[in-house]
């Protein structure tokens, strides 16, 4: 499960959105749920993230964030010796965020 302690204890600050779009870009390979947003089926290249907010709201038990991510995906090359290649991916998500363990749950509207 991940969690996203930094956000959730900055919460109603102005620094809110920053420190989410920080605290998703540094989480480690494989907690986003990119592969659902990848149109190849290649490999994501982590370092590319980029994440930006797009709307947050919350209820009395969650935050919720909508956010886009902008990423590069390598795809082999081809049978015949082409080098991989490398193209743009973008996928939209709702992120929520449980106030009270600052658990956070993935799930993807677009890709």
């Amino acid at each position: 499960m991940t969690v996203l302690e930094k956000s959730l204890k900055s919460w109603g600050a102005d620094t809110f959105k920053q420190v989410l779009k920080e605290e998703l870009t540094a989480l480690p390979e494989g907690e986003l749920p990119l592969a659902k947003c990848s149109l190849r089926g290649g490999s994501i290249d982590h370092s590319s993230l980029s994440v930006s907010v797009l709307t947050v709201t919350e209820d009395e038990q969650s935050i919720h964030a909508k956010i886009s991510v902008f990423f590069n995906e390598v795809s082999a090359g081809g049978s015949c010796g082409f080098d991989p290649t490398t193209e743009s991916g973008y996928g939209e998500m709702l992120v929520k965020i449980d106030k009270s363990s600052a658990e956070a749950e993935f799930k993807v509207v677009s890709e």
